[in-house]
């Protein structure tokens, strides 16, 4: 794969322009929490998105076309409240239904994502799954994501 091929600003950028999930985000610098590196920043507010990096590459490449497919995860986290905590907010609801958001903006919307010097072929998206956490206070669901590329014939 191209050392140039980096899907995480893409898909970032798909992310910051759905409202149905922003609006349900927390912040980070005055902006919607959508992080594309690990381990998020400490004033990044939940609930946040963490885009994984690939997951795996591979290619269906040609004799004269080059084809990755890249697989990433979309990682939705917030927090629980335990029995008998207050002050808190439970965004469990919140990650639930971001997760389904963002499974119905991806799956087979190859129009949502611009990769430059290259046509999105497909997106195929599954979940969301249970992510795991390390804290009995976080709540994280999945969303896996299956992009096939096209390199254009003038890159």
């Amino acid at each position: 794969m191209s050392a140039g091929l980096d899907l995480a600003v893409p898909l970032r950028n798909a992310i910051l322009g759905l409202p149905t999930v922003t609006d349900l985000l927390g912040t980070y610098v005055n902006e919607p929490s959508v992080q594309t590196r690990r381990p998020a920043p400490g004033e990044a507010t939940f609930p946040m998105i963490l885009i994984s990096p690939d997951v795996f590459v591979a290619d269906q490449d040609a004799l004269s076309t080059f084809r990755p497919v890249v697989g990433r995860d979309i990682g939705v986290y917030g927090r629980t409240v335990q029995e008998g905590e207050f002050g808190h907010q439970d965004d469990y609801r919140a990650i639930e239904e971001i997760g389904y958001a963002l499974r119905e903006a991806f799956h087979r919307q190859r129009e949502i994502l611009y990769v430059e010097d290259y046509n999105v072929i497909d997106i195929v998206a599954a979940g969301p799954y249970p992510a795991p956490t390390g804290d009995d206070r976080l709540i994280g669901r999945v969303v896996s994501l299956r992009i096939r590329l096209q390199r254009r014939l003038n890159s």
